[in-house]
């Protein structure tokens, strides 16, 4: 602070509320006025709070859009002021019977004399011809000090809805008669960059009021900045908040390598059960069986998950398209051979993410499901021959059709860990890579592929 060997009031332009929550109206105060004698004074305390005073109350009816304060008002309030400050210095040097009383009012921006008044009064009259100053002061420097804000701080956008994306925001600029400003600048801008334009990014003012169009071209949160520049001012600034609206999408797709040898040794759960009866009814008919063939296994999985206190749970819509050209069993007794087309089994697994790291952005996903269900197509045809182990010969072989409408397995088997888009907590929605996995189990090898990203208001699931 500029400091005289004078009194001094200071004139702090200040914010009362923070700058995202303030709103903007024509009878609320947007700068703070404090009034405050310095030590150098010779005046003793009483005299020096009722000039104080008698200084604000005369100031304040030509800057309704400013909150004048005296130090006995100030307790408090001193933390919540944040913009420019100037000086009003004011003397009441005695010369015999009569005083030199003289009052200047400081540009904050760069120290200049924005008003200037002095006489010389009886020494009675000190105290009234500095008030009478003040009220000249206030309006002197009322039409040039201005405030500034945003009309709307917050913005909810769904971006799937495309007369969403585009919104036109207005700053209000008056003096602090709450007269509307003309003549100026503001400049907008965007944070981040990237995903959004502006239109214009410096705008007139016209009439009290400054706009700019914000087109949102890619799905992500924003900080809109508005600025103003006034000559006798330290810049004036304000934000809104816009948001993308959205809840999360996981999909998951890729391909197993079925191996039709390596199923016949399953153990785990219902393949296991399943594949382990086989091989002992056929033990029982001429010795361990033997099975070959491979196939493909497309599985393709959505979740649409809520978002809990640890994570995100939900179900997954799954598909498996199962194609698997032939499978041959064969043992001392038997030879046979299955020749089903492509089917397709649609199930519904649990799905279930548990954020990890102590943050929202990486994610345990768990996916474990073993479906048994009427498959789709599979039409194809199979042949078995009966061999005879006593003895030479063997009758067959059968031809027998697969017809469709059968009961056929799959299974999915996932643990993975994944980065989530920074959504609601940072400033991004994209840029994050989709995560790819490997490995294998009791039914063959997989790659399979983890995207995730955003869903909006019309696309989340009934209820939500």
């Amino acid at each position: 602070m500029r400091r005289s060997t004078l009194v001094s009031i200071l004139i702090l332009a200040a914010c009362l509320v923070p700058a995202a929550a303030r709103p903007v109206l024509a009878d609320s105060p947007c700068m703070g006025i404090i009034v405050e004698p310095t030590h150098a004074t010779t005046l003793p305390l009483g005299d020096r709070a009722a000039i104080t005073t008698a200084i604000a109350n005369a100031i304040q009816p030509s800057v309704p859009l400013a909150t004048v304060i005296a130090p006995s008002g100030l307790p408090g309030a001193v933390p919540a002021l944040q913009r420019s400050m100037t000086e009003v210095i004011w003397t009441d040097a005695a010369i015999g019977s009569r005083a030199s009383v003289s009052l200047h009012v400081l540009d904050p921006a760069n120290a200049s004399t924005m008003f200037r008044a002095g006489q010389v009064v009886p020494v009675g009259s000190a105290q009234s011809a500095l008030v009478a100053m003040a009220t000249q002061a206030g309006r002197a420097i009322a039409p040039q000090l201005f405030c500034m804000g945003l009309t709307e701080h917050a913005l909810l956008v769904d971006f799937d809805n495309p007369a969403e994306r585009t919104h036109r925001f207005t700053a209000k600029v008056t003096d602090l008669r709450g007269q509307p400003a003309s003549g100026q600048n503001v400049t907008f801008s965007l944070d981040p960059s990237e995903g959004g334009t502006l239109q214009p990014f410096v705008s007139p003012i016209a009439n009290g009021e400054a706009t700019t169009t914000f087109t949102m071209e890619q799905l992500n949160n924003f900080t809109l900045k508005a600025e103003m520049d006034p000559p006798h001012q330290d810049p004036l600034h304000d934000e809104a908040a816009i948001t993308a609206d959205g809840d999360w999408e996981i999909e998951i797709d890729g391909v197993r390598q079925l191996d039709a040898n390596q199923i016949s040794h399953a153990s785990q759960g219902l393949v296991g059960g399943l594949v382990q009866a086989m091989r002992a009814f056929m033990r029982m008919d001429g010795g361990d069986p033997v099975f070959n063939g491979t196939g493909t296994e497309q599985d393709d999985l959505i979740v649409k998950p809520a978002r809990t206190a640890t994570g995100l749970t939900g179900t997954a819509d799954w598909t498996a398209k199962i194609d698997t050209p032939w499978v041959s069993m064969h043992n001392g007794g038997w030879d046979v051979i299955a020749r089903p087309g492509p089917y397709t089994i649609k199930s519904q697994a649990p799905f279930v993410g548990t954020f990890t790291g102590g943050d929202q952005h990486h994610l345990h996903i768990e996916i474990h499901k073993l479906a048994t269900e009427p498959v789709e197509g599979g039409a194809g045809s199979g042949t078995g021959t009966m061999k005879n182990p006593n003895g030479p010969g063997q009758i067959g072989p059968f031809n027998v059709p697969i017809a469709p409408g059968w009961t056929g397995s799959a299974e999915f088997d996932l643990s993975a860990d994944v980065i989530l888009p920074a959504a609601v907590v940072v400033n991004t929605f994209g840029g994050v890579p989709p995560t790819v996995v490997s490995g294998s189990d009791q039914l063959g090898s997989w790659v399979y592929t983890i995207r995730v990203r955003l869903l909006h208001a019309h696309d989340r699931p009934t209820g939500r």
